[in-house]
C-alpha cells in the first residue's frame, strides 16, 4: 500500500506505520479493534501505540473502564520533518567537519555474501579511466555468470583494461574470448603456470578490490591514492614479466 510505504520512508517502521493508519481510519478505537483491523497483535499493539504517543502521532483517552486511542492530525507528521530538518541543519557543520577528517586515510570497506561479492564487482564497474586485473575467472564463471563483466561491456565502459590471469582451460577459454572480441583496450596475459590464484583482484581508478569466491565469499575495497599507486607499480612489474597470449 502506498501510504504504508511513504510513512515508513519519513521515519515510522512497518508496523507503526500500520497501526497510525488504522487508528486514523477508526477515528477512535480500542487496542482490540485496532489489533482486529492491523492483524497485529494486541500485546504488540500496545507496545506500537507506545512508541507512536513518544512520537506525538497517537493520543488516548479514558473512556469508563477502557482506553480509547485517537490518531493525531497527520499534519503533525509535516511539522515532526520539519523539527528534524532543523535540527540536523544545527549540527550539519559539525557533522561535515568529521566527514572531512583525516580524508587521506585509507578507507576500508568489507563485503560479505554472494550480494557483497556483487557488490564489489558494481564498484569496479564505476571505473572511470582504467582496470587491472590479477586472478581467475574460474569461480566467477561457475557461480556469478550473471553478474560477470564480459568483453562487450567492457568495450562499452571505454575504460583501458589489463588482466593477468591463471594458466588454465576457464581462464585461457575466457583469454581467447577476449582476443576474438578485438577491444585494443582491452589486454590479457598470463602467470606463468605454475603460479596458481584463487581470488581476483582489481586495481582501478584510486581503489584496490580483492575478492574471494572459491570457498567464501567476500571482498575487500581499500580507497587510497597512495596504495593503488603502490599496487599499480607492482602491478607494471608482474605485466612486464607475464606470458602473452599466444
Amino acid at each position: 500500500m502506498i501510504l504504508d510505504q511513504t510513512l515508513e520512508k519519513i521515519g515510522l517502521n512497518q508496523k507503526e506505520a500500520k497501526v497510525y493508519l488504522a487508528t486514523l481510519e477508526l477515528g477512535q478505537a480500542k487496542v482490540s479493534e485496532i489489533a482486529q483491523k492491523t492483524e497485529v497483535k494486541r500485546p504488540t499493539v500496545y507496545l506500537i501505540l507506545d512508541d507512536l504517543k513518544k512520537k506525538g502521532l497517537i493520543s488516548e483517552v479514558p473512556k469508563g473502564t477502557k482506553t480509547i486511542f485517537i490518531a493525531e492530525d497527520p499534519e503533525k507528521l509535516v511539522k515532526e520533518i520539519k523539527t528534524r530538518e532543523e535540527a540536523l541543519e544545527k549540527v550539519m557543520p559539525m557533522l561535515r567537519t568529521i566527514y572531512n577528517i583525516d580524508k587521506h586515510k585509507p578507507q576500508v570497506k568489507f563485503y560479505e555474501g554472494r550480494q557483497g561479492v556483487i557488490d564489489v564487482y558494481n564498484e569496479i564497474r564505476k571505473a572511470k579511466n582504467y582496470i587491472d586485473f590479477y586472478g581467475t575467472v574460474v569461480a566467477l564463471k561457475q557461480e556469478f555468470q550473471d553478474n560477470f563483466i564480459p568483453p562487450k561491456e567492457i568495450k562499452k565502459m571505454k575504460v583501458r583494461v589489463r588482466e593477468i590471469m591463471s594458466d588454465n582451460p576457464v581462464d585461457k577459454a575466457y583469454a581467447y574470448e577476449i582476443k576474438k572480441f578485438g577491444n585494443p583496450n582491452h589486454l590479457v596475459k598470463f602467470m606463468p603456470k605454475k603460479m596458481q590464484t584463487l581470488i581476483d583482484s582489481a586495481i582501478f581508478d584510486n581503489k584496490i578490490a580483492i575478492i574471494s569466491i572459491k570457498i567464501d565469499y567476500f571482498g575487500v575495497l581499500i580507497e587510497s591514492e597512495e596504495i593503488a599507486q603502490s599496487y599499480r607499480m607492482l602491478y607494471e612489474l608482474a605485466w612486464q614479466s607475464a606470458l602473452r597470449i599466444k
